[in-house]
């Protein structure tokens, strides 16, 4: 009933919003950008943050790869989401 409407129209919304033309890019600029701004506050950073920082940077490397290999794979890409999620 209603709640499958809910859930049809959010995988809708996170279909559109994880796109290779919308996120690659950004994705991609983090992944170049990151591992220099790691190094770089680490000595500020609690030991559990940068683990934290270390887990996204992983993760985002995991979805460029998807997006390589399998741009359509929506599932796998919801998963990496939440693996970021999980992460903060």
């Amino acid at each position: 009933g209603d709640r499958e409407d809910y859930n049809e129209v959010i995988d809708g919304v996170m279909r559109q919003l994880l796109t290779k033309d919308l996120m690659y890019k950004p994705i991609q600029q983090i992944c170049g950008k990151l591992p220099e701004w790691l190094a770089f506050h680490k000595a500020n950073l609690r030991d559990s943050e940068y683990e934290n920082y270390g887990k996204m940077y992983q993760t985002f490397q995991k979805i460029i790869a998807v997006y390589d290999v399998e741009p359509d794979n929506f599932p796998r890409f919801r998963v990496l989401v939440f693996e970021i999620y999980l992460s903060e």
